[in-house]
């Protein structure tokens, strides 16, 4: 879980680390994301899968150090 909360703090946009953070540390649903943000539910999945577009960046980094 630590591994995961650093590389989740790596993410420079606030909303892509935001819902990374209520999905995978405190373990919302999508439905309840969506409220909290104010957002639909494809917004939600649109900017989680760009979020995890982020992630796989963030990882090939430390991969390569």
């Amino acid at each position: 879980k630590m591994d995961i909360s650093k590389t989740i703090a790596r993410v420079r946009n606030e909303n892509y680390r935001l819902i990374l953070e209520k999905r995978y540390l405190c373990f919302l649903s999508w439905e309840k994301i969506a409220v909290e943000m104010h957002y639909s539910i494809q917004h939600i999945y649109r900017m989680h899968d760009t979020a995890l577009s982020c992630v796989a960046a963030i990882m090939r980094v430390n991969e390569r150090d």
